[in-house]
């Protein structure tokens, strides 16, 4: 399975954080379908991505509803946060619609859904779990998550698209490390936050220590509402929830893509 074989790639769901995968990918001048749930949040992915990117970029663009678009393409990348029943349901459609590609599913919060997707695949051995860091477009790590079906020639087309976009792909022998690693840091940040400091005095120190985009950026960035899920799913003993930041994802100040957020 060559490099070749992978310059089209479809990405259903995930709103922010799926877009950002969509831009880290047409900067690296593959051919995207981005498909949503729901024509609103198809009208602010593509509404988002046409601002941020140049036109010979976005021309290889694709936004809309309908899992047909999958159809040729080499990779799809199953991003949304449905829940396990109904995230197999969508693969399989993928599945079908692609039926010659990879199918990976973005795994950032648990990787005992992989078997249940695997399960749904005509050919389990295509399937391979991502968890990639966010906001993908600027974050350099991704990591591989090999189901047990998964096939090697699978997980080497997923280093080659990998290093497509310029990224580095690491295959973590006990899961994925990112989901874990950013939930730590939030929640510093966080902790900071609640004791009286602010997103643009905690970003500012981030960004002087050599992070970039600092923590409430990246927010912005990726989107709120997937940053308030991966708070919820991460299992760390004595996390402090932020109540505003619910009431943020509530009032639909998501970030970038909506215009507001943190920022």
């Amino acid at each position: 399975m060559s490099r070749a074989q992978i310059a089209r790639i479809a990405i259903f769901g995930g709103g922010a954080a799926g877009a950002e995968i969509a831009r880290a990918a047409l900067e690296a001048g593959l051919a995207v379908a981005l498909l949503e749930e729901d024509a609103g949040a198809a009208e602010r992915a593509a509404h988002y991505l046409r601002r941020a990117l140049p036109a010979r970029h976005a021309a290889n663009l694709t936004v809309g509803t309908d899992l047909g678009a999958a159809n040729g393409f080499d990779l799809a990348i199953e991003a949304s946060r449905a829940p396990a029943p109904a995230l197999a349901k969508l693969v399989a459609a993928l599945a079908a619609q692609s039926a010659q590609g990879l199918i990976a599913a973005q795994v950032m919060r648990d990787t005992a859904d992989l078997p249940a997707l695997a399960a749904a695949l005509p050919d389990p051995a295509r399937l391979c779990g991502l968890a990639i860091a966010a906001p993908a477009h600027l974050r350099r790590l991704i990591e591989i998550i090999p189901a047990p079906q998964t096939a090697p020639e699978t997980v080497a087309a997923i280093e080659d698209f990998a290093a497509a976009l310029g990224k580095i792909a690491i295959t973590p022998a006990r899961g994925p490390l990112v989901p874990t690693l950013a939930a730590r840091l939030y929640h510093a940040a966080d902790t900071l936050l609640l004791d009286g400091s602010t997103p643009w005095e905690i970003d500012e120190a981030m960004e002087a220590y050599g992070l970039s985009p600092p923590p409430y950026e990246a927010q912005d960035l990726s989107g709120l509402d997937a940053a308030l899920s991966a708070r919820r799913g991460a299992d760390l003993p004595g996390a402090r929830e932020i109540p505003i930041l619910s009431r943020m994802v509530q009032e639909g100040r998501l970030g970038a893509q909506a215009g507001v957020g943190w920022y």
